[in-house]
């Protein structure tokens, strides 16, 4: 293992799971999301989530919201970093209030939270090395798990370069990789281009779009030019409730032959909300 590496949950990571050989692993591509009446309050009385309900399907699901609007904390039930309080969530058919279920989810689950913290000494092949023994990769199949995430990512001739000498892009491509170790169906990101300049934003949308190919993406933003960019489906959050709940095409209108752009995005959330996408 190598040594140097901060707390598994401070990376993402799902803890690792004393699993049965049995469970069926496989989840459908596209995953499909249900959430049904789903309430959370923290301590001291702050609801951050209000009956919350929405069934996606898309390869990309875009979480649309104001700071506040409860984004996050619906991503930190759907990762299982927090249990479901009130009402229920089912990830491909399997249900998070179940412990079997939460097995196969967890399993098949790869998570970028914001901000999430890299040692900087450590190497990208070092660190992708040690999140695959974190998650029980298997020793005779951890080589080559780094390898095709760092492939994945675009960052296979900086697998020896130790992180320090990463741009910010970079270190954010790091940080999806890891998410990928282990082959997850889906991907839970928080955040993923905030703080990104227009030409690291740019990259990283692509890279997301490629790999919406062959992993269901959910994707926590208040960037309209991301939720232009890469999603199918939207869920418009807004002080702890759906205020919307359908495809990108229908929450703009228009003609479908047309791109959807960022500010239609914007003006649409205007027009349900009236509040600023800040």
């Amino acid at each position: 293992m190598p040594g140097g590496a901060g707390p598994v949950t401070r990376l993402g990571c799902p803890p690792a799971i004393p699993g049965r050989a049995d469970v069926d692993l496989s989840i459908d591509q596209p995953v499909r999301l249900t959430v049904d009446d789903v309430s959370h309050t923290y301590r001291g009385g702050r609801e951050a989530l209000r009956s919350v309900s929405f069934e996606v399907g898309a390869p990309v699901v875009a979480l649309l919201g104001p700071n506040g609007a409860g984004k996050t904390t619906l991503l930190r039930l759907l990762s299982t970093a927090e249990p479901v309080q009130s009402g229920g969530i089912r990830i491909g058919g399997h249900s998070l209030s179940d412990p079997y279920g939460r097995t196969v989810v967890r399993r098949r689950l790869g998570v970028v939270p914001q901000g999430s913290p890299i040692r900087e000494g450590l190497r990208c092949r070092d660190f992708l090395a040690y999140v695959a023994w974190l998650r029980d990769v298997p020793a005779q199949n951890a080589d080559r798990e780094v390898a095709r995430a760092l492939d994945a990512v675009e960052l296979s001739d900086r697998a020896t370069d130790r992180v320090k000498t990463l741009s910010g892009g970079m270190k954010q491509r790091l940080l999806l990789a890891q998410a990928l170790v282990g082959a997850p169906a889906i991907l839970v990101l928080d955040e993923p281009t905030v703080g990104l300049d227009p030409r690291q934003r740019h990259g990283l949308r692509g890279l997301l779009a490629r790999l919406a190919h062959d992993v269901t993406l959910v994707i926590a933003t208040h960037l309209v030019e991301d939720v232009a960019a890469l999603a199918g489906d939207v869920v418009l959050l807004d002080e702890g409730r759906v205020g919307f709940c359908g495809s990108v095409r229908e929450l703009v209108g228009g003609d479908k032959g047309d791109p959807v752009t960022g500010a239609q995005v914007e003006a649409a959330f205007l027009e349900r909300t009236g509040t600023p996408v800040l």
